[in-house]
């Protein structure tokens, strides 16, 4: 007979530091990949973008006083700084990184390096 015991003490602390640092890093990956479709006037728009909170309830905040007119514009924008300026510009970083994205948040819940560039 073989008793085996294990200890699963501390494995919630690991994944709570993992599900963190998970946070983060899809955080600095969203804002990085909506850049190039914010509107681009001043720069003040995408200067503002802010990470609040963590995990689930971890979002960013484009903080600029014309951020929400700019989002939900029906009109079309400046493509001379930004060529893929656009309003819904989270969609359209979610169009095109979301695979970049998915692998940033696996790779720091496993503890390893982004296959891609996330």
């Amino acid at each position: 007979m073989v008793n085996v015991t294990v200890s699963a003490s501390g494995i919630g602390d690991i994944f709570l530091t993992r599900l963190s640092g998970a946070s983060r890093r899809l955080q600095q990956a969203v804002i990085a990949s909506c850049e190039p479709f914010v509107p681009y006037r001043t720069g003040e728009l995408c200067r503002s973008a802010v990470s609040e909170g963590e995990g689930p309830s971890g979002r960013i905040v484009y903080t600029a006083p014309h951020a929400s007119r700019c989002y939900y514009a029906e009109r079309p924008f400046s493509k001379k700084v930004h060529p893929q300026a656009c309003a819904h510009w989270f969609e359209a970083a979610k169009a095109a990184d979301l695979a970049a994205w998915t692998d940033a948040v696996a790779a720091a819940l496993t503890d390893r390096r982004p296959e891609r560039g996330g």
